[in-house]
């Protein structure tokens, strides 16, 4: 079980075992004491610490509850939650990693919306009182499964998602060692001081647009911290690069930092891109992408000392790099939680300047375990994508949810809205190198106050394709329309009350979906650059067998299993883009307040994310006088009507 009460600032935590709320019971616990916070810290210090840690006890007391499903819930309902893999056959047997490990692969039918790097638990149908092992998934698709485990089992024939407290508990602990960080970096943070800049020129770089330039230079220029506001394609992992290659060139060490392993190997790559190598990794090879592996502390430091190793190479490093979780770890703490800092400024763990990817993304308490380690800090991201996941309902409506960037920025707009005379302390990146000009202008308009721009080099390119390579009397003519290069964003209306379940899947648009892939296909578009996009794991599961299966009528036929098609939910497709995106929004009737279909389809944020993968070609699948009740759908049919690309499907 998990334990959601640390005990007083300055004992281990690491050890600790208090009382544990049951996972029996259904009410969450009310109680609103804490630890105590000494006196010498500021009534903002303590308000932060109390009301954080207050949010905190509802997110793991839900963890728990959400946990507690795996002892009290059948295989067959936790297939349909999408939170296990039943079936499993093995490819072969497990493979020895050459670290006392172990990796398998499976077929099976998933339908999951487990992905890679979740953590599992691998067992013979019972986790509960068979043989069980926990482990990883290190890759994922329709038909096949592989997990790394640290040892085998004889019989494995059920995954299931495992969430450890882990994470949960290094979050806690970011209250308490936030508490010994220095008091002005507190003061920011709380939103009590203002950033301070310097002035000074600095050299643009020619290949970069203005507000790229102007990141870069209020970056060397910031004493305290800087925001980066990055939509969709608008280059901030190359102005992070830059950014950090400057700072190195000044003799100064950076931290980097995001909310996944996936967007801290892509700034990685992207620093090996730019010719720039010396850095250091922290993290595991299942986790870490095979590009940057070699840059792992334990490949670099090897010797028999390994702890004497350790420091020397953190310390040599002008770059270390993971993911916040890790930054969280005691294992990179210069000192207990509730101790005093020793102000060490030659310890290992000891930055100038923190960066942090996906900052949007992270919690307030999550990101305070990658800002303690450095002297001023720089967060990226952008508040109208997705925000951080909190899986309390009451702990989100209560500010947990809230990001450092959105407060921050909030803090900065009122600020400069007010006529406040220093500069702004955001930069907001306003051109974009994905989509073309048809198609970002909806999102520039709906969501970033038509300032997003699409570059010159990609605003007027729209799709290119062959004729087909047969000809199929099936094919209608609202998919041969859909399709054309000439309407790079479409709306396709697809009506069939009478095959919709009302809630989060329609199997009328997943034929009209295959139907559009099939006739993109026969036109030489390859499957890597089609992606599909549905709201729920329903809809991507029913849309996975249409796909991955045989139909005879139409003259389909199945997908391999291996193809490199994209098929998956909005929030697992935040940072991805395609040539073509298809997206099946699956209702064929105005969702009521009660329908989970609802929630997504009025949230700005996701509807923006899911808007925003395609570079040269979108197709949005969904019944028009469903949706167009809704505020956001009823602008994108209008801009759709306005450039008569509002298609009508029918069977």
């Amino acid at each position: 079980m998990l334990n959601w009460q640390p005990p007083e600032p300055g004992t281990d935590l690491s050890s600790s075992h208090g009382d544990q709320p049951s996972p029996e019971s259904s009410a969450a616990p009310r109680s609103t004491s804490h630890p105590r916070v000494r006196q010498t810290y500021s009534n903002e210090d303590q308000e932060l610490f109390s009301r954080y840690y207050q949010l905190l006890r509802l997110e793991g007391w839900e963890g728990e509850q959400q946990q507690a499903l795996l002892w009290k819930t059948p295989v067959s309902e936790r297939i349909e939650r999408g939170t296990a893999i039943a079936n499993l056959t093995p490819m072969g047997k497990p493979e020895p990693t050459g670290q006392g490990e172990w990796e398998q692969e499976f077929l099976c039918n998933n339908t999951s919306e487990l992905r890679e790097g979740d953590e599992i638990l691998l067992s013979d149908g019972d986790p509960i009182t068979g043989e069980v092992v926990t482990g990883n998934i290190k890759h994922i698709s329709a038909e096949q499964v592989r997990v790394w485990i640290p040892e085998m089992i004889t019989n494995p024939r059920l995954i299931d998602r495992y969430g450890s407290n882990i994470v949960h508990t290094r979050t806690v602990q970011n209250l308490l060692r936030w508490l010994q960080a220095d008091a002005h970096l507190r003061e920011l943070v709380a939103g009590k001081a203002r950033p301070r800049f310097n002035q000074f020129s600095v050299p643009p770089r020619n290949d970069f647009n203005t507000e790229q330039n102007l990141a870069i230079e209020r970056a060397l220029q910031m004493q305290d911290y800087l925001l980066v506001q990055g939509p969709p394609g608008t280059g901030k992992t190359s102005v992070i690069a830059e950014i950090v290659k400057r700072l190195c060139q000044q003799g100064q060490r950076v931290l980097l930092a995001a909310y996944t392993n996936q967007a801290v190997d892509n700034m990685l790559r992207r620093l090996d891109a730019e010719g720039f190598h010396d850095y250091v990794r922290l993290g595991h090879d299942r986790s870490v992408h095979t590009d940057v592996q070699d840059r792992l502390l334990k490949h670099l430091a090897s010797e028999n000392n390994q702890q004497l190793a350790w420091r020397r190479v953190l310390s040599n490093a002008p770059v270390v790099a993971s993911t916040a979780a890790a930054w969280s770890s005691e294992k990179y703490s210069p000192q207990p939680p509730g101790e005093p800092s020793d102000n060490n400024h030659d310890s290992p763990l000891h930055f100038d300047v923190a960066i942090v990817d996906e900052a949007s993304q992270i919690t307030i308490p999550s990101i305070l375990g990658a800002l303690r380690l450095a002297k001023r800090f720089i967060l990226v991201g952008d508040e109208k994508q997705l925000p951080p996941l909190v899986l309390s309902k009451e702990a989100a409506e209560n500010g947990l949810s809230d990001s450092l960037f959105s407060y921050l920025k909030r803090l900065d707009d009122d600020y400069m809205n007010s006529g406040g005379e220093a500069d702004s302390a955001c930069i907001s990146l306003r051109v974009q190198y994905r989509m073309n000009r048809w198609i970002s202008n909806f999102s520039s308009r709906l969501f970033y106050e038509d300032k997003l721009e699409a570059a010159p080099t990609v605003a007027r390119r729209v799709l290119a394709f062959l004729p087909p390579v047969a000809t199929f009397t099936h094919e209608t003519q609202a998919i041969r329309q859909a399709i054309q290069p000439a309407f790079p964003l479409v709306f396709l209306d697809v009506r069939n009350e009478r095959e919709s379940d009302g809630q989060k899947s329609s199997n009328a648009e997943a034929r009209a979906v295959r139907a559009v892939v099939q006739a993109l296909l026969m036109r030489g578009i390859a499957q890597k650059d089609i992606g599909i996009i549905a709201p729920f794991r329903a809809q991507v599961a029913n849309v996975r067998r249409h796909l991955f299966s045989d139909h005879e009528m139409s003259g389909w036929q199945a997908l391999s299993p291996a193809s490199p098609m994209s098929i998956d939910t909005v929030d697992r497709f935040q940072g991805g883009e395609r040539l073509v995106i298809i997206m099946s929004f699956a209702t064929s009737q105005t969702p009521g307040a009660e329908n989970p279909l609802r929630e997504f389809l009025t949230n700005p944020t996701r509807l923006n994310v899911a808007l925003t993968r395609a570079q040269r070609k979108l197709i949005v699948v969904g019944c028009a006088p469903a949706l167009e009740t809704l505020p956001h759908f009823q602008r994108l049919l209008a801009y759709c009507r306005s450039m008569d690309t509002v298609i009508t499907y029918c069977e």
